[in-house]
This record gives structure tokens, sequence and C-alpha cells, in this order.
């Protein structure tokens, strides 16, 4: 065996074994707040008058993050492919937040899709897949059904009841991943009519399918979906175009009579990209970044991971040098019990045994609203203590040092750009 493939076997069980550690930690965790360790408070600060954008926000860490951004007061705009599964998570979180509750476990799982991708992805097929077999959870039923007048009120904003934390209002907007025309019509149309967003949460994401899925763009799922996509929204919202604002059709719902407010503001964008531990085994090989000539499901997830935070990095340089006041920051939330996750586990276990390892992993896995503390105090946190750097566990932390390969940063950086169209700042 030749040097370079003797690396990468090595970088391959590696990668495998990266979770260990965090699923310890996880139990660790686990069984101290299971025997009366407290729930985390520090982050319970008033985010009322701003707007907040949510990615993937009907199910997982989104869905629950969505109710935890409402509860402080904020204007949460949850983004996902499926309108039908965004109304029901719409519908959800207002309802708990009406009874001034977080929203509940249980309904948390029962909105999860029984799949190992994140609900607010679209057709990410490969060539054997038909179109009605995506491995992808929003073409999957929904599992709590909307009433009817609520699929009639798409725009409704309601107002959500939360104690002691002021009030907040939530709303569904339609967005593809998988489609970078969709991402751009998002994007600018949000940048004509509406305020920048104060926080944009790039959190959906979808997670080593077996097979090598291909985009409507011809992309490979993972990379465009967990990372491209999220690049490509980022710099949209962040680099409005200079022309005078229209009156907006996404009301403002905390100025005067729906006014649109300038663009300018002094605080900018916070851009908070979901990064995982997994990055620790991302490469990045640039001769086959689309996995056209070798497709590992793990490996590209790791790609994704390592590219968000390499984009957290590019992008608060590039906020720097035009004098912006937006930031960025990469966060690894942490292994969650979502779908996401179970389904990944799944994957590598026989069936027969899985009532034994869903068990196990009740203690292995943390709940999405461990993730939101975190979350929540990068995105509040002050701009000199975050801006660029990667979060994890609630503190600021180091991440690989390949996510510090300048070289690299700066080829995906304009591999990025080639490939939405965007101009090429660095060149």
């Amino acid at each position: 065996m030749s040097t370079d493939g003797i690396r990468t076997w090595v970088d391959m069980w590696m990668l495998r074994l990266s979770n260990i550690p965090e699923l310890l930690g996880n139990l660790r965790q686990n069984m101290h707040s299971r025997s009366g360790g407290m729930h985390n408070t520090e982050y319970e600060s008033s985010l009322a008058g701003q707007t907040a954008l949510v990615t993937g926000a009907n199910a997982g860490i989104g869905l629950d993050l969505s109710a935890a951004l409402a509860r402080r007061g904020a204007h949460v705009i949850m983004a996902c492919r499926s309108e039908e599964r965004g109304q029901a998570a719409v519908a959800t979180v207002r309802r708990h937040l009406q009874m001034n509750g977080r929203v509940k476990r249980q309904e948390l799982k029962a909105t999860q899709p029984a799949a190992y991708s994140t609900a607010d992805v679209s057709s990410c097929h490969t060539p054997a897949q038909s179109a009605n077999e995506h491995h992808c959870s929003d073409d999957k039923p929904a599992a709590v059904e909307p009433s009817t007048s609520t699929q009639r009120q798409s725009t409704e904003r309601a107002i959500c009841g939360s104690k002691g934390m002021g009030t907040g209002t939530v709303e569904f907007r339609q967005l593809d991943l998988s489609n970078l025309a969709s991402v751009r019509d998002f994007g600018e149309r949000w940048s004509r009519e509406c305020p920048l967003p104060h926080l944009l949460f790039c959190n959906a994401g979808i997670m080593a399918p077996p097979k090598r899925g291909e985009t409507v763009d011809g992309l490979e799922s993972q990379f465009q979906v967990n990372y491209l996509s999220h690049w490509l929204l980022a710099r949209t919202l962040t680099e409005p175009p200079p022309r005078e604002l229209k009156a907006p059709s996404w009301r403002n719902p905390f100025s005067r009579r729906g006014a649109a407010q300038p663009h300018e503001r002094e605080q900018g964008t916070r851009v908070v990209l979901l990064s995982s531990c997994m990055h620790q085994g991302g490469r990045l090989d640039f001769s086959d970044l689309q996995a056209r000539r070798r497709y590992d499901a793990l490996q590209k997830y790791a790609d994704s991971k390592l590219a968000m935070i390499m984009a957290a990095q590019e992008l608060q340089d590039c906020f720097v040098r035009r004098g912006s006041c937006s930031t960025a920051v990469a966060v690894d939330p942490g292994v969650l019990d979502t779908a996401l996750a179970r389904g990944f586990f799944r994957q590598h276990v026989p069936g027969v045994l899985w009532p034994v390892t869903d068990r196990l992993l009740t203690w292995l896995l943390l709940p999405p609203a461990a993730a939101t503390d975190t979350l929540l105090w990068a995105a509040t946190a002050p701009a000199q203590q975050v801006a660029g750097r990667f979060v994890k566990r609630g503190r600021v932390a180091m991440p690989s040092p390949r996510a510090a390969d300048c070289s690299k940063s700066a080829m995906l950086w304009a591999e990025s750009c080639r490939l939405t169209g965007l101009p090429d700042e660095r060149a």
C-alpha cells in the first residue's frame, strides 16, 4: 500500500472514531442532569426587536432554537423547503409559546422524520432513485398535521407569550437549499424588500446518505446543502444591493406601521454557521470536490462541516475588509438526539439491534435543547469575543488545524464564487 493509501486508511478510521469522546462527554452530561444537575440559564437575555432567520427550522435543533428565539422576543423566520412541514412547525412553536413553555420533547420527536437527513432539504437524489424515493425528510409524510386554518394563514404572525421574556413572533418562509436559484431568489428578495436580519442561523443539512446524491445544480448534495447554499445565502443577505428599499412585502413587526428600515445598522448581521465535531476528519480534496470519482458518505459530511468553519473565517475577513459591522462565527452544537444522528447510527447497526441501540442513544445523545444555549451565546456574545472564531459547548475553542489552512480556505472561497457566480473579492 502506498503512503497516500495508508494515510487515507488512517484518516478514514480516525474519522469514524472521532465521535467517541463526544459521546462519552454526552453520557457524563446526561448522568449529571438526570441526577439533579441544573439547566444552564446563562443566556436568558431578551432579543426583543430583533429578526432571526433559521434554516432547517422545522425539526431538531432548528425547531428548538426557533422556539427559544421567539421566547426571548425575536421575530423568527422559520425557513425550510416543505410548506406543509414548515407550517406544522410554526403551529407547534406558537402553541407551546402561548402556553409559556418550551416545546415538549415528545412532540419534537413526533415531528422528526424517520431518516438520516434534516427536514430542510429537497430532492438530493442518486441516479438509482426515482423522484418519489428521495432520502430527504421533507418528502416523507408530516408527522404533525397543521389545521386547515393554519394552512390557509401562510403569512399570519401570532404573538407568542413568554413568561418574563416579552413577546416574539414566528412565520414560515420557503427555501430550497438544494437549488441555488431558490437561494438566490430568497436572498435577493430579502435584500430588496426587508431590513438585514439581526441573526442568521445556517442550520439545515443532511448527513452521510449511503449513496452519492446530486442536487439540481449537479453538485454533491452534502457539499451544496450543508455548505455552499448557506455560503451563498450569507453573502447575499450581508451584501444588500446599493439601491433604495421598496416598501417591504414581509412586514417588520417591530417597525412603526411596518415601514422599511435602512439596510445599514450599527450592529450588522451575526451569521452563525453550524459545524460539527466531525470536521476533524475533513480534508477537502479539490481534485474531486464533488466526489464523482470516489464517494465516502462520512468523509463528504466531514468536508462540508470543515468548510463551514473556513467560511466563518473568510466571511469575517470579508466583513473587516468592507468595514462592515456584520460578524460570522462557526458553532459545533454537539452530538444531539435528532433524526439526523439516530439515522446515521442506524446505518451501521443491524435492524434487529435497533431497540437496544435506540435505548443506548438516549444516554449518549443530548437533546436539541442542549445546543440552544451555545447557539444563543454565539449569536449574542460581543463581536470581539467570537468574530471569525469556533464555538463549542458554550465557549470559544480551537478547531482542527486543517481549518487554519489559509491556502485551502482561499481555494474554497474561489471555488464557491465560481460555482455561484458571485464576484471574488479576494481576487
